[in-house]
């Protein structure tokens, strides 16, 4: 589903006693890479993108993909104003890890595609996106991407005073009104962290009339119907710092209330809560230099209502550990050793209408990781070597369904996913860099790609999940050049994906009634039985990605205030070799610029 999304009318920002440096597109290499970049080299093993703080109170909008839907190989899963996840490099959901300062977040963006990702670029300090092979780092489910949101909620250096941001935000095309506030201090070894935003928009401006039905009655607008959308939160964070360690702790929360555009008197109400730990030591045991822990817990709630009424309820809560070591060098290797521990419970319950139908579409389900990982580097003259591998233990099991028992079977499915890694960056004459990137990746299916069964009323599908369904594999290759002069910039790379089991949506060709019974095949039948849906089932097969990706940055003037010409150019093709036809989610050839 695409619609125009007037976004930008007016942008009005007030910063505030003493704001954090900004970091500008053309700074962006000069700045430390977190993603992807465990030893704090200023280049990731891959290519990476970053949106810093001036570039988000630009180019921010209300949904994370579009916010980074204008950067090369970052698409957007689109599904009006309010629901727009990344998609990187034509592959979406589940093969798209999006982390909070490197921690797993817990929502069920990745279930459908107008439930939206908890986050609001008004309280983030930058956005780093991985692309490529080095993201298995953070999971073998991240074969396409990684995308990192950074802030400073638990504070990570000492602070000497307060210091202060206000944000204002207004939109002319959908009535927005947005502010957000940050202070932060301390004094000695302790450093806080306080911030807060509200965001609140209208239905969106249009140039033609559209059907609009509300409380039972319709009339014709020049707005998107049930397009308005309200956020807000903050969190509270603190730090303790001592000679060789560093502690803190966050807690944050997420209010949202939005229209999913499709459905004119469906709006959905979410709310998450965040409690994260962090710890950081320096030369913990005798060749190690730094261990670092993260521990999260994360509970999700998300109410769709119809006319008012809650008729489904999704609730998602996990927990994290993550434990990563950085060891000093063992012969030419220099690298970091890590555990991950992953567990989540989900649990969807539906009313039941009138006629019996119900809208339940996937089990209540536990699903827990365990996970070791290595990243390697051997620095040379030239360039560098590196490596990485990670070992995964996946246990899904489906509990059924409380409300209905019969509806949906129990049971269990144990994955072992095994990816790895390698590749090198070879430094050439006069500012160019040759690098290449080779990945095996595996990606163990998600609870409701084995166990869905119902009705998908924000597609209009019936969808069916496959128990039987085995570990999706690929195999990707990564080849870039990179030119560096000054300010002036140049990256090319092209890639390829090859998958022998892409888990994907499928027309099955049925129609299914609001029971969940099959009424043909025929085109009408919908026009015969008014609740037939879709049927669509996941399925694995064969699938090809390649494409290409270029960007730079040209410095047009020196003196004074400079002025840059910042250009992008991507493409990328998707195809299942069996049937020849295009995957889900391509998007087109794109080309852009922009002065700065």
């Amino acid at each position: 589903m695409q619609m125009p999304f007037i976004r930008r009318g007016l942008q009005a920002m007030l910063c505030g006693l003493c704001a954090a440096p900004v970091l500008t597109p053309s700074s962006a290499a000069s700045e430390i890479i977190i993603t992807g970049n465990p030893l704090g080299r200023e280049q990731g093993p891959g290519p990476v993108s970053v949106m810093g703080r001036q570039a988000l109170q630009e180019r921010g909008a209300s949904s994370l993909g579009e916010t980074l839907g204008g950067l090369p190989g970052v698409s957007s899963s689109y599904f009006g104003p309010n629901a727009s996840r990344p998609v990187i490099r034509a592959l979406d959901s589940n093969r798209v890890r999006i982390l909070s300062n490197g921690g797993a977040t817990t929502d069920a963006s990745a279930l459908s595609p107008d439930h939206a990702v908890p986050v609001d670029v008004l309280v983030v300090d930058r956005i780093e996106v991985l692309r490529g092979p080095a993201a298995l780092l953070y999971g073998g489910g991240a074969i396409g991407g990684v995308v990192n949101i950074i802030d400073n909620r638990i504070p990570r250096q000492r602070i000497d005073g307060l210091q202060g941001e206000l944000r204002l935000q207004a939109a002319s095309g959908d009535a927005e009104r947005s502010s957000a506030a940050l202070l932060e201090g301390g004094q000695g070894d302790w450093a806080f962290h306080v911030d807060a935003f509200d965001r609140r928009s209208g239905d969106v401006r249009v140039p033609r009339l559209l059907d609009c039905e509300r409380s039972g009655v319709n009339r014709a607008a020049r707005r998107i119907c049930n397009s308005s959308a309200n956020a807000s939160g903050g969190a509270v964070g603190l730090s303790h710092f001592g000679e060789r360690h560093r502690l803190g702790v966050s807690f944050a929360g997420d209010r949202r209330d939005y229209g999913t555009v499709v459905e004119d008197e469906v709006r959905i109400g979410m709310q998450t809560d965040r409690l994260a730990l962090e710890g950081e030591w320096l030369q913990p045991w005798p060749g190690f230099s730094v261990l670092q822990a993260r521990l999260g817990s994360n509970d999700y709630r998300h109410t769709e209502f119809e006319a008012g009424q809650a008729h489904t309820l999704f609730s998602q809560k996990g927990q994290e550990l993550r434990l990563q070591a950085r060891h000093q060098r063992w012969g030419p290797w220099e690298g970091v050793l890590g555990l991950q521990l992953e567990s989540g419970r989900f649990a969807a319950d539906a009313a039941h209408h009138e006629d019996g139908h119900s809208e339940l579409f996937a089990p209540h389900s536990r699903t827990r990781t365990q996970s070791v990982f290595v990243h390697e580097e051997w620095r040379t003259s030239w360039g560098l070597w590196h490596l990485g591998g990670r070992l995964e233990q996946v246990r899904m099991r489906s509990l059924g369904s409380p409300q209905d028992p019969d509806h949906f079977s129990a049971g269990e499915r144990r994955f072992h996913p095994r990816s790895f890694s390698f590749g090198g960056q070879y430094r050439l004459p006069a500012g160019w860099q040759l690098q290449g990137h080779w990945s095996h990746s595996e990606r163990a299916p998600r609870d409701h790609e084995l166990f869905a069964r119902g009705p998908h009323l924000a597609t209009g599908s019936y969808t069916l999940g496959d128990p039987a369904l085995g570990l999706e594999r690929s195999r990707g290759l990564d080849l870039g050049l990179n030119w560096v002069s000054g300010a002036n910039r140049l990256s090319v790379t092209a890639f390829q994906n090859r998958f022998a089991n892409y888990i994907a949506l499928y027309d099955t060709g049925q129609r299914i009634d609001g029971l969940g019974h099959a009424v043909g095949q025929a085109h009408d039948a919908h026009e015969e039985h008014g609740t037939a849906l879709t049927e669509q089932a996941y399925r694995g097969v064969r699938a090809r990605f390649s494409g290409l990706e270029l960007q730079g940055n040209w410095r047009l003037r020196e003196r004074g205030a400079t002025l840059d010409l910042q250009w992008r150019v991507d493409q990328v093709q998707g195809r299942t070799p069996d049937n020849g036809q295009p995957t889900p989610r391509t998007p087109p050839l794109r080309a852009g610029a922009t002065l700065v």
